[in-house]
């Protein structure tokens, strides 16, 4: 059987002023946790060859490399002189394009609908498939966005790029209820955890609450301060550790970091690096997530796979990782005494505790393995490239 021939678009995270998981220490394509994990899973594959395509302004000669059946291909581009973004979005569309046109895979696999990745793949003209890690649409409505902010121009990208590819890979029901008016061809699957999540070794600090995520309104860390709050009043031992970047200039993150500092029993310690969260964790009782918005967090997948218990709000694909009462509680979003109230009852019931640790840890075996998440993948490409008439039969 030939392999069939996959061209992965994803963006460099090295190449994107201010992404919170940069390194330019790192050899390119620095990718999302959700990204990187898929593709190990991918990387012993006999039935698909996967090239990893990214635009990179300068190249280093070690980018381009061959990891099982992997090959990352950066794809040199000179930034147009436009204006703001649009340059350098602009120059790396055009030179995947013409990449693309002379490479001819049998299906385009593009990571999101941010950045150029996605409308790569709606005009190269290729059987598509999208992978929908955030819905902008949504966050555009949640956030009020301002016209021509990032979240308003992320909103029409998406709602011109979904109709145009040949279906979509949706990590949660929510975003799949989504996608269906603008593109009904869609696939469910959530994202998988690194390796390093399954193996962590927890011992739990006594109270030790973290919440893992970018400090923004979205997020609703603040809430949980203000739950927080309704425990340290009854005398609740505990510790509340917070993680994520922060933008001290916008007035949400300012409140945050106000209220940090006068509650005793609150931290932030800064933004952590990727290879400190199995630790973070590791040492936690409780993940916490308090979102108004959410697609598929990858902290939750990630603390199920460490057989950490998580309360989180019932909003968005929360709901599809974590089952209500068996791998950890859910509370109606925004509503204080409801997260106090979980809170209480996983800090203070420790046989509770215990069973969500294993049924969390249990469910993550079972769906979030990056080779059964990479193997459902496989399956997608050969539905995608069967069912076009331009394509070999895998």
């Amino acid at each position: 059987m030939v392999p069939l021939k996959i061209s992965m678009l994803v963006i460099d995270a090295n190449e994107v002023a201010g992404a919170p998981v940069a390194h330019t220490r790192q050899l390119s394509p620095v990718l999302h946790p959700a990204v990187h994990n898929v593709l190990s899973g991918l990387r012993d594959r006999n039935d698909i060859e996967v090239e990893v395509v990214y635009g990179r302004g300068r190249p280093e000669p070690e980018e381009a490399r061959r990891d099982g059946c992997l090959t990352y291909v950066p794809v040199p581009y000179r930034t147009l002189p436009l204006p703001g973004i649009g340059g350098p979005y602009a120059s790396r569309l055009l030179a995947l394009l013409r990449h693309l046109r002379k490479s001819k895979p049998d299906v385009v696999h593009a990571q999101g609908t941010e950045r150029e990745a996605g409308m790569v793949a709606a005009l190269s003209g290729i059987p598509a498939l999208l992978t929908l890690h955030g819905n902008f649409r949504s966050i555009a409505r949640l956030s009020h966005a301002r016209p021509f902010s990032y979240p308003w121009i992320n909103a029409r990208l998406e709602s011109f790029i979904l109709p145009r590819i040949e279906g979509v890979l949706c990590i949660s029901r929510y975003t799949q209820e989504l996608v269906k008016p603008l593109n009904p061809r869609t696939w469910l699957l959530p994202n998988p955890s690194a390796p390093a999540f399954f193996a962590v070794d927890r011992r739990p600090l006594p109270g030790r609450i973290v919440c893992l995520g970018m400090i923004e309104e979205r997020k609703n860390q603040i809430l949980l301060m203000e739950a927080c709050d309704r425990l340290a009043a009854d005398g609740v031992p505990m510790e509340l550790h917070y993680w994520g970047p922060i933008h001290p200039e916008r007035d949400y993150d300012r409140r945050f970091l106000e209220g940090v500092a006068a509650r005793p029993w609150a931290a932030y310690p800064g933004n952590s690096r990727l290879e400190e969260i199995p630790s973070i964790l590791a040492q936690a009782s409780l993940l916490v997530l308090p979102s108004l918005e959410d697609n598929c967090p990858m902290v939750i997948i990630e603390a199920m796979a460490a057989g950490l218990p998580v309360v989180a709000s019932d909003v968005g694909g929360i709901p599809d990782l974590v089952e209500h009462g068996r791998t950890g509680l859910l509370f109606p979003s925004n509503d204080a005494a409801a997260l106090a109230a979980a809170i209480r009852t996983i800090l203070s019931d420790e046989s509770t505790s215990h069973a969500f640790s294993l049924a969390a840890k249990q469910e993550a075996e079972n769906r979030f393995r990056p080779s059964s998440v990479a193997a459902a993948h496989v399956r997608i490409y050969q539905e995608i490239a069967g069912s076009h008439p331009s394509s070999s039969p895998p």
